[in-house]
Order: C-alpha cells, then sequence, then structure tokens
C-alpha cells in the first residue's frame, strides 16, 4: 500500500508541475456576482487518520464570475484560514460547467509552500485511511439550472463501500497530493439576487421588549422597533447578528399577524442569514412555513419558534427565538440594571487580569433597552477608567454597550475587562441616555482577595455541553484564535469565558 501511495504522490507532483501556477487572486474578468450561497453536505478540517466532520455546511457566502464559458468559483476551499483565490472551470455543456484539478488556491504560511485544491480519494493503509489527491478522477462537475443561476456537484457513482463516504471530495493538498486537513463534499452554489425586505422610509415605529427563549432554554430581552403599514407589520431587532434587519408579516382580520419562513435578512461574519419559521421536537428544531402572532393586550404572542438561520435549505447553526413575547414599553424612568460580575481573576503567571461581567439592556422595570443609548463605565480601584482614547489624545471614560477597545472584548452581552496590574477592586456602571437625559445604574463592585487572586468556589455541577462563538458573536465548530467559549451546566447554569486557541 506505501508504494500505491507513493506512485500516486509522484503522479500528483508531475501534475502540479504541468498545471496552473500563480493562484488566482485578483477578480477575474466578466460578469461578476458578488453574493453567492454556498453549501455543502460535509466540511472535513483534521487531519489524516481521523476525518472528523460536520456535516450541513450551509449559508456561507462565496463569489462567481461567468465569462462565457469560462465560470470562476471564489475560495472553494471554504474553511482554510485567510484563502483569497479562485478557481477556474468550463462549460462543457449547456448544463455542465468541469473543473480540473489540481489548480493553486493558498500559501502555507508556516513553510511558504504552496496549496492546491483537488478532488480527493480515501486509501485503506495499515494505520487506517488516508486522503490523497485523485488522479484518476481530477474533475470537479457542477449540474447548472437553465438560467445558470445554481449550481450543484454531480456526484460519482460508489460501490457503498467503507470508502465510498469520501468520494467526490475537493480537498487541499501539498504538491505532493498530500491532504492539508480542509475538504468539502456535495457542494452546491446559488447566485443570490435577492435584497433583504425593508420597510417604507416613512414607517412610523413603536418600542417594544421582545421576550423570549434562546437555543439553550435562556430567558432573554431585546429592545425591538414594530411598525404597521397597511396590512403589513414589521418587526426590527430580533436578529443579534444583524441587528437592523428587518422581518415582515401579514395582519389579519381578527389581528393576528402570519410570518412566511426564509426571509432574507443579509449577510454577517460571511454567512446569509435567513428568517426561518420552525418547531420543536424536544431539543431540535425542524423548519415549517409559518408562524403566527396573536394580538394580546398590550402586544403580541407568537406560536411558534423562528430561527436566525445560516442559509434556508435546513437547519444549521440556528439561533432560536421561542415563545416569543412582544410587549410596548411603557413611558417610565429607564434606569437600568446593575451590572452583574461572573468571576473576575489575576494570574500572576501570565502578568494579567480578566473580569468577565454582564450588562443587560434591560430597565430595572425589566423592559428592554435600546442599546443604541446604553453606555458603561469602568473602576479600577474606585478610579474612573479610561477606556480608550480620541484622536486628540483626550480620554475616553465610557463606551458603548458591546463596543470593544484594548482593554474590552465583547459578546452576548459580556463584556470582558483586560487589566494588566493586581486591583483591589473593580467597578462597573451602566448608564442610559435619551432624551437629552441620563440614567445610571449603581457602580457595582468585586473586591478582589488580599492575594489577588479569587478563590475558586468547590462546586459539584458538571459541565454537560460546550458552544464556541467568535468575538463577532459568530457560531464555530471548534475553537479558533480569541474566542468565547459558553459552558452549559448540570444544575442549568451557564457560564461564558474568553479562550485563547493557538
Amino acid at each position: 500500500m506505501r508504494k500505491i501511495l507513493l506512485v500516486v504522490f509522484a503522479w500528483f507532483a508531475c501534475i502540479c508541475a504541468q498545471a496552473q501556477t500563480e493562484i488566482i487572486t485578483a477578480t477575474p474578468e466578466g460578469t461578476l456576482y458578488p453574493t453567492v450561497l454556498g453549501s455543502s453536505q460535509k466540511t472535513y478540517l483534521t487531519t489524516q487518520g481521523g476525518f472528523g466532520a460536520f456535516s450541513d455546511n450551509s449559508g456561507y457566502r462565496s463569489s462567481i464570475v461567468i465569462d462565457g464559458d469560462d465560470m470562476y468559483i471564489h475560495n472553494i476551499i471554504r474553511e482554510y484560514p485567510g484563502i483569497d483565490s479562485w478557481v477556474k472551470g468550463h462549460f462543457v455543456s449547456a448544463d455542465v460547467v468541469e473543473f480540473e484539478f489540481p489548480q493553486p488556491v493558498a500559501v502555507d504560511p508556516k513553510s511558504g509552500n504552496v496549496l492546491y485544491a483537488a478532488m480527493l480519494k480515501a486509501v485503506q493503509t495499515n494505520s487506517g485511511i488516508d486522503l490523497v489527491a485523485d488522479t484518476e478522477a481530477p474533475v470537479l462537475r457542477l449540474k447548472s439550472n437553465e438560467e445558470r443561476s445554481k449550481f450543484s456537484q454531480i456526484m460519482p457513482e460508489t460501490d457503498n463501500s467503507t470508502l465510498s463516504v469520501y468520494s467526490g471530495m475537493i480537498g487541499l493538498v501539498d504538491a505532493k497530493g498530500s491532504f492539508k486537513s480542509y475538504a468539502e463534499q456535495n457542494v452546491s452554489y446559488t447566485i443570490w439576487n435577492e435584497l433583504p425586505l425593508t420597510p417604507s422610509p416613512n414607517l412610523e415605529t413603536q418600542s417594544y421588549t421582545a421576550s423570549y427563549l434562546d437555543s439553550w432554554n435562556d430567558s432573554l430581552k431585546r429592545f425591538v422597533k414594530v411598525g404597521v403599514d397597511g396590512e403589513e407589520l414589521w418587526i426590527c431587532g430580533l436578529c443579534d447578528a444583524l441587528p437592523d434587519a428587518w422581518i415582515k408579516g401579514s395582519i389579519q382580520a381578527d389581528g393576528s399577524v402570519i410570518f412566511n419562513t426564509d426571509q432574507y435578512l443579509g449577510v454577517a461574519n460571511d454567512y446569509l442569514y435567513f428568517m426561518c419559521c420552525a418547531q420543536k421536537n424536544g431539543r431540535d428544531f425542524s423548519m415549517t412555513e409559518t408562524m403566527t402572532m396573536k394580538a394580546v393586550e398590550g402586544g403580541y404572542e407568537a406560536d411558534g419558534p423562528i430561527l436566525f438561520n445560516l442559509g434556508c435549505s435546513r437547519v444549521f447553526l440556528g439561533i432560536a427565538v421561542n415563545e416569543l413575547k412582544l410587549t410596548v414599553v411603557a413611558t417610565s424612568d429607564p434606569i437600568p440594571v446593575n451590572p452583574e460580575f461572573g468571576d473576575p481573576e489575576w494570574s500572576d503567571s501570565e502578568g494579567m487580569g480578566i473580569a468577565d461581567v454582564l450588562i443587560l439592556p434591560e430597565d430595572v422595570n425589566g423592559q428592554a433597552l435600546d442599546p443604541e443609548n446604553l453606555y458603561y463605565r469602568v473602576f479600577f480601584d474606585g478610579e474612573l477608567v479610561a477606556l480608550e482614547y480620541d484622536e486628540a489624545g483626550n480620554p475616553i471614560t465610557e463606551l458603548k454597550y458591546g463596543k470593544e477597545s484594548d482593554l474590552i472584548l465583547f459578546a452576548y452581552d459580556w463584556h470582558f475587562i483586560l487589566f494588566l496590574e493586581p486591583l483591589k477592586s473593580i467597578g462597573v456602571q451602566s448608564v442610559y441616555k435619551v432624551d437629552g437625559n441620563e440614567y445610571c445604574s449603581e457602580v457595582v463592585t468585586f473586591d478582589f482577595p488580599q492575594s489577588s487572586v479569587s478563590a475558586p468556589s468547590v462546586d459539584s455541577k458538571q459541565p454537560v455541553g460546550v458552544s464556541y462563538y467568535s468575538i463577532d458573536g459568530a457560531p464555530l465548530s471548534a475553537p479558533a484564535g480569541i474566542c468565547i467559549s459558553k459552558t452549559t451546566y448540570s444544575d442549568g447554569s451557564v457560564s461564558v469565558a474568553k479562550i485563547m486557541k493557538r
């Protein structure tokens, strides 16, 4: 078997020498389609001998250029960090386009070696299964619809063997044809021309508190705007990734509102987001066609959940909004609730500390506050801290909710405050500014023990699940770089922490 692999690698090296040697980084000439909805049945991220696939990689953004019978796809090896290149294919008939591999797509930042996109095949070895470049079937074939707006991979026929599950994979390899950890299978691309829903600019809105349970059954509240335009009801602010996105429902004779599924919201974190109507089955969700909100005293109640989903073909990393209730914000003094500390700590070995503090956009009456008007201040040992400086060098001592600086990281209402010297105490205050008035919470203080290290608590609860998110709040399949981990425990409690994955 080793001899077979050596022959494959030698043959592939010969093909690479004859193939296109320059990576296509400039946008090719032709008609550019900048927003393309991409998906793959499986994405493989691990290395030889232990393929860790997660399925339904859906909703990611790509781009396509069509120039006569030539077609280019941007970043076909979707998950490789920092990739920015195109591969070239050719229409061999009116509805089939072929991409002949290998084609150079990236450079390994450590070795400086060129990496190639190639079709892969699985080879059984004494130590397990290896993926190698397929020199016998090196062509990716995509089937096009008549309008040449949707392209789906033509999967090769298989013999249902153990190795057939790897059939049709497009992966990243080196010049020898050795697999370099990233691959996609059963890909499809849809040119996306639809724009996000937008109401009339003259729409008059009213402030509401949206109360709901999220995907982890945490009870949350959000500030949303609701407006009525004839027989349409519009809601803005429900999607955390796209807070300015709108969804639209049709008002019925009895006052209820019906929302259709698959409402396109826009692009965030390089994914296309959709509002999808859903139903809950245990802990899982499945898509439905509609969701109805019933008119109740002071607002509306939904009869089922909705998902803010990546893509619209299947449930994929959808953030749930379950048991949604909309309540009109009553007129009152909007004093923000007090911030809450998690478990601040100082590390002598790292020479730094971090304080995790929960700042909720809510007032003391349980109503949602507009995050655009919410600020916070930080105090080190009782002294107000300059969180950043303006262009003139003047200190800025309060930041808008969710805003980051050199000292602050943010994810899902949690603000992570970095400090580089041991402290006796750290304090945080929420400030809400509206209509020329300023409303302040108490300054909540965390006192460090005299050792400057917070004592760990003994707890019998056990972690039952961990989720990872980028600093921007995008879901991650695994920790990468500086990111946020969210741990759910057996007693139902949740902890959030900043981690760094090298």
